[in-house]
């Protein structure tokens, strides 16, 4: 499981950073503790053995029915593993829930910076009357009424506009609203494609399927839907949320 069979015989001093990570972790899972505190067990190994580990792990702590408090600055492995994630910053717990609730309602800017990847796009803005927010020259985006009625609400005029690239689209959604902007990178990675969009000053990112057959330069309707709009306010960096 650990993968350590064949360096059993090996001193310390003999044993590379990711071999000694897998020791460690051996040596606390043989004591049985009540509750397991693993600190960065994962940050030596290479990424292979690391989405291997994410399986061994996860598996373990199915099996063991133990509370296990993992710490680390990966935030992949702490989606991967855990069933409620805290995130701190500065030694101040900035938020703290399951999964699904700090990816798609993240508390402030931070969590929602820290939480997914590629990262959330960031955007300043202005709110309109009309329901949108103004980023720059033709490019604005469309809110839901209750947020669009919170921001009334707030009086609020200015704001930061986030947007998570896998919620947008290179195909039309059901409902959904799009924007136009100019290809200006496609970054191939195999199974997927992150594009990088032009529009007016802004540029923002876009994870889509593999695409070949688009180019630099090329214009682009790019769909999005006006539910996984987030908006933040520019001062307290807090998310609005609609009022309850």
């Amino acid at each position: 499981m650990l993968q350590i069979t064949n360096i059993l015989e090996l001193k310390p001093n003999q044993l590379s950073g990711g071999q000694q990570q897998r020791v460690s972790l051996g040596r606390a899972l043989i004591r049985d503790p009540a509750v397991f505190i693993l600190d960065e067990v994962m940050s030596h190994l290479d990424a292979h053995l690391k989405f291997q580990m994410l399986f061994e792990l996860k598996k373990i702590h199915q099996t063991l029915k133990k509370t296990m408090i993992y710490v680390t600055h990966d935030q992949m492995e702490a989606l991967a593993l855990s069933d409620r994630v805290a995130v701190m910053a500065n030694a101040v717990l900035q938020q703290f829930g399951d999964r699904n609730d700090l990816y798609h309602r993240p508390k402030n800017l931070f969590v929602a910076d820290f939480i997914g990847e590629p990262a959330t796009n960031f955007m300043k803005a202005q709110y309109s009357q009309n329901s949108t927010m103004k980023i720059s020259g033709d490019l604005q985006f469309s809110l839901t009424n209750e947020i669009s009625s919170e921001m009334e609400r707030k009086q609020m005029s200015d704001a930061v506009l986030g947007l998570r690239p896998q919620n947008l689209s290179l195909e039309p959604i059901e409902g959904g609203d799009y924007i136009q902007g100019e290809l200006v990178i496609n970054e191939f990675l195999g199974e997927r494609s992150i594009l990088e969009i032009k529009s007016g000053e802004t540029s923002f990112k876009v994870l889509t399927d593999p695409q070949k057959n688009i180019k630099k330069g090329d214009s682009l309707k790019i769909y999005y839907k006006k539910e996984n709009v987030m908006i933040f306010h520019p001062e307290t960096e807090e998310l609005i949320e609609k009022a309850s």
